[in-house]
């Protein structure tokens, strides 16, 4: 385990530990700048870690995957209008990649 990551509790209340929290990223803006890449398979996710970027954002359907190899990165899953056309489909594709391990959600609809 990384020793400058914070203690946090996931979606299904288990605890875990990430680089950055919603409250670290607010208290950055104006003062520091934060960096983020997408990476949607293991091997990219696994780079962006070593290589020690801030955040990252993944297509939805690969929080899993992404999550295996990058496992403090503050994590958005990003959710696509062909993948999620509906309002309920973006509720359930949003709260399916919070369980997976996603910290937040941003969606296109």
């Amino acid at each position: 385990m990384k020793s400058d990551t914070k203690p946090i509790y996931t979606w299904d209340a288990k605890p875990s530990r990430r680089n950055l929290t919603a409250a670290d990223i607010r208290a950055c803006k104006g003062n520091k700048k934060l960096t983020q890449t997408t990476a949607n398979t293991v091997e990219e996710a696994s780079a962006a870690a070593d290589s020690e970027i801030d955040m990252l954002i993944c297509d939805a359907s690969n929080v899993s995957l992404v999550r295996q190899a990058a496992l403090y990165n503050f994590l958005t899953a990003a959710s696509t209008i062909p993948d999620y056309p509906t309002d309920d489909d973006i509720l359930r594709g949003a709260l399916k990649a919070l369980q997976n391990d996603a910290d937040s959600v941003m969606t296109a609809g």
